[in-house]
């Protein structure tokens, strides 16, 4: 009697040791699968944010010659021409013939609303069939914003903007510091080539370091003095 008591209490702890290592490794392997598939996941996150930037340095690339094309062959800044309907046509929509280029980037009635139509009707650049919020032609960016154009006196240049649309302004906060930053030293110089501009659209340290994890960047590309 006694042995059979015995035999059935240790079977039982027997069973109960094999249930507590079953819950232990099961926790251990989800504990290591959790890890694995965060692992994982970074890395396609990772491989994902290199290829829009690679995306994004072939789209910068193309709208600088782009513009450097148009402003050699009509000798004025895309969106200001004012003759391009003469010899395009009338679907050819033309601008002020002002000799420089200010403003938000958006504002529907204005040479900047025309930079991305001159492009496209002169025949130098491949249609690009996105519209802003606002309703301007516009570039998308791969990394999100828009591309507009812009022209600033300090420091002197005609620039090219990739921001956020905020409005009738396509040159709002829009990459982080470190992606910013990241870009602007695959461009060139950053505060010579490429500025990195904070919310109040003047150059941020904070950017140009790739500091700060609330903090977003606007990035500005030097076509020509």
């Amino acid at each position: 009697m006694w042995k059979k008591h015995c035999t059935a209490r240790h079977v039982i702890d027997l069973h109960a040791s094999h249930s507590g290592a079953s819950l232990i490794e099961m926790a251990i392997i989800l504990v290591l699968f959790g890890i694995l598939v965060g692992g994982v996941t970074l890395k396609g996150l990772s491989l994902i944010e290199s290829a829009n930037m690679q995306r994004v340095q072939k789209q910068i690339e193309e709208y600088r010659g782009a513009v450097l094309q148009f402003k050699s062959q009509f000798g004025a800044i895309p969106g200001t021409y004012a003759n391009l309907s003469a010899q395009f046509g009338k679907g050819a929509e033309n601008g002020t013939g002002a000799i420089d280029l200010t403003g938000k980037g958006l504002e529907a009635k204005s040479d900047q609303a025309l930079v991305w139509k001159q492009l496209i009707a002169s025949g130098i650049l491949r249609p690009i069939g996105n519209l802003s919020k606002s309703g301007v032609t516009c570039p998308k960016s791969a990394l999100g914003g828009v591309f507009t154009l812009s022209q600033t006196a300090d420091p002197s240049g005609l620039w090219l903007v990739l921001g956020a649309e905020k409005g009738d302004s396509g040159q709002g906060p829009l990459l982080s510091p470190e992606l910013a930053k990241r870009l602007g030293e695959s461009l060139g110089v950053i505060g010579e080539d490429v500025l990195l501009l904070g919310e109040e659209g003047k150059p941020d340290e904070s950017c140009a370091k790739g500091l700060g994890k609330e903090k977003k960047c606007i990035v500005q590309i030097l076509i020509c003095p």
